[in-house]
C-alpha cells in the first residue's frame, strides 16, 4: 500500500501493545496477590454494597462466573458476606484489606504507565488519549 497504513502493521501494535500491557499489569497484579477478576469486582464494588444480582447486572457477566469469584474473595477474606434484610439477597463489600490492596495495585499500576510515558509530551499524551478514545468508541459500535 503505497502512502498509506497498512492495517495489518495497525493490528500487529495493538497487538504488541495488548500483550506488553497485560503483561506489566500481570506483575503488578503478581505482587499484590491479585487477579484481573478480582480488580474486575473491585472495581464494579468499590465502596458499595451489592447483591449478587446488582454485580451480575454491573459486570455483564453470566450469574455462575460471578458467583463462582464472589465465593472465591469471600473464602480469601477480601469480600464480606452481610446478611440482608430480606434473607433472600445478601449484601457483598469490600474488606478493608481488599480496600487497601486495591488501592495499592491501582496507585502503582498508574505509576508504572506514568513512567512509560515521562520521555512524552502532554500533547502527545493528549493525542494518544483522542485516538483511544475514538479506537474505543469505533469498537464498541461494532460490538
Amino acid at each position: 500500500m503505497s502512502g498509506g497504513v497498512d492495517i495489518r502493521t495497525l493490528l500487529d501494535r495493538m497487538d504488541e501493545f495488548t500483550r506488553l500491557h497485560r503483561k506489566l499489569n500481570q506483575m503488578i497484579l503478581d505482587y499484590y496477590h491479585l487477579t484481573e477478576s478480582s480488580v474486575f469486582l473491585f472495581d464494579i464494588i468499590q465502596d458499595d454494597q451489592m447483591t449478587l444480582k446488582d454485580i451480575t447486572q454491573a459486570s455483564k457477566l453470566d450469574k455462575s462466573t460471578i458467583s463462582r469469584q464472589v465465593n472465591n474473595l469471600v473464602k480469601k477474606d477480601l469480600l464480606k458476606k452481610l446478611p440482608g434484610q430480606d434473607k433472600r439477597y445478601a449484601y457483598f463489600e469490600m474488606t478493608k484489606f481488599a480496600k487497601d490492596r486495591y488501592q495499592s495495585y491501582q496507585e502503582e499500576a498508574d505509576r508504572a504507565f506514568a513512567d512509560l510515558l515521562s520521555s512524552w509530551t502532554e500533547d502527545e499524551k493528549q493525542k494518544l488519549s483522542i485516538l483511544l478514545m475514538r479506537l474505543n468508541r469505533v469498537y464498541q459500535s461494532a460490538i
